[in-house]
């Protein structure tokens, strides 16, 4: 089977054996994605992804994006293409060039996937959406028209911050690979303040990314000498932070890298906002029609923390929200085991003004997916219980089941928590189980 993945990759062509389109995906079903739709997606997705590029990108070992095209992975790690695929069937945008480009490029997907996805729930709500072509001075992305409104549209993206890339994509994974586990321990790894403060400053963010290897190694250091006499306790990481220890539940050996602080909710407010602020700040549009920003938030920060954020930049002086008539703050939120039901966060942007029906239709047309409009969503009222989006770090932790040699056979290995040792069996050639 390895060798077969192997041959798909350097060929490229992963529309050899798409398993996403057989019959049988039950979560795949359950998410929303019929076999008919797989189906339509996978049209749009081959002109994305055609053989030579896919290849070209096996070759620069940058395959991640589109890897679950090719592998048998968990059936639904596949849902983030199927999406782009029905968006792209629904919003025809292939004229787009700079568009499709940014779908294919591993860094500007996500941003891209959003600003497509608006773009496919206009249209599939009836809004007619044009494209405003990009030109020297600032634009907006769409003209969209529908009953009347008239209205230019921005659509923005909220990105992990500096540090919560550098925590998720190299800090937080150093950390874990360098210390050893311990049965029956949890080792929980803290910064100090100094850490902390020099982690929500720029200057001293960069020097904390030249300082890693010294990090990593202070912490492993540590671990080492908590390894040989291992009890529960707070042990000192010099220049660093310290390692807390407890019990394992499971008697297994856990380690949590906590080193790093996470920034507080209205820094966070702030941090998308400014997203609008800069547009504002450039003229984003041209004041001839009314102005609405898209933004997707997607839990990096408190929907209502963002509106507070808006009022308090326009009250300072020279500040002015005109044009913008609405901002639609979107999220979403875990309704089913496979589904999630996308919310969106309509503000007025003139006090002691609301929004008429059409802007409200309008927001949830616009933060919409492939499966539903949006839900509105709106400040709860004081005394009022509230839905709380969950806006924190998802902080990684690793446990380690067992030490097992790769059998030189394909096999099944069962792994259990009642600390009895993996279980290796042999996959008999015929059987058809894969592994």
């Amino acid at each position: 089977m390895a060798d077969d993945l192997t041959k798909l990759l350097v060929t490229g062509n992963w529309m050899e054996a798409p398993r996403f389109l057989t019959s049988g995906h039950e979560l795949l079903d359950q998410a929303g994605f019929s076999l008919e739709r797989r189906k339509r997606a996978a049209i749009a997705l081959a002109l994305l992804f055609p053989a030579d590029l896919c290849r070209k990108m096996h070759e620069a070992e940058d395959f991640g994006l589109v890897l679950p095209l090719f592998a048998p992975t968990w059936p639904l790690m596949v849902s983030y293409l199927l999406e782009v695929g029905i968006d792209l069937a629904d919003a025809d945008p292939w004229k787009d060039d700079q568009l499709i480009q940014r779908l294919r490029t591993t860094p500007e997907f996500d941003e891209a996937a959003f600003e497509l996805r608006v773009r496919a729930s206009l249209v599939r709500s009836g809004y007619a959406v044009q494209k405003i072509p990009e030109a020297t001075h600032r634009t907006p992305d769409f003209l969209v028209q529908r009953d009347g409104l008239d209205c230019e549209l921005e659509v923005k993206f909220a990105n992990s911050s500096a540090l919560e890339k550098f925590v998720r994509d190299r800090a937080s994974p150093a950390l874990m690979h360098g210390m050893n586990h311990v049965n029956g321990f949890k080792f929980k790894l803290f910064g100090d303040e100094l850490l902390e403060d020099k982690a929500l400053d720029a200057e001293g963010l960069r020097e904390l990314e030249l300082d890693l290897p010294n990090m990593v190694r202070a912490f492993a250091d540590a671990g080492k000498s908590i390894e040989g006499a291992p009890r529960v306790g707070k042990f000192d990481v010099p220049g660093y932070g310290f390692i807390e220890v407890e019990a394992a539940s499971h008697g297994l050996a856990e380690i949590s890298p906590l080193v790093f602080p996470e920034q507080d909710d209205r820094k966070r407010a702030r941090r998308v906002f400014d997203l609008i602020a800069k547009s504002l700040k450039k003229g984003q549009f041209s004041g001839r029609r009314d102005g609405i920003f898209v933004v997707g938030v997607f839990h990096k920060a408190s929907l209502p923390l963002v509106e507070d954020a808006m009022w308090e930049w326009a009250s300072k002086p020279d500040r002015k929200l005109k044009p913008t008539q609405m901002i639609v703050l979107v999220d979403n939120f875990k309704s089913s085991d496979y589904r999630y039901t996308q919310v969106a966060y309509p503000i007025c942007t003139r006090r002691h003004r609301s929004l008429t029906k059409a802007q409200l239709r309008l927001a949830r047309a616009a933060g919409g997916d492939c499966h539903a409009r949006a839900e509105l969503m709106r400040r709860a009222q004081s005394g009022e219980p509230g839905l709380r989006l969950d806006t924190g770090r998802s902080n990684l932790s690793t446990v380690k089941l067992a030490e097992v040699k790769m059998p030189s056979e394909r096999s099944r290995i069962t792994f259990r928590f009642d600390g009895t040792p993996p279980e290796i069996t042999p996959l008999v050639r015929d059987s058809g189980e894969e592994v």
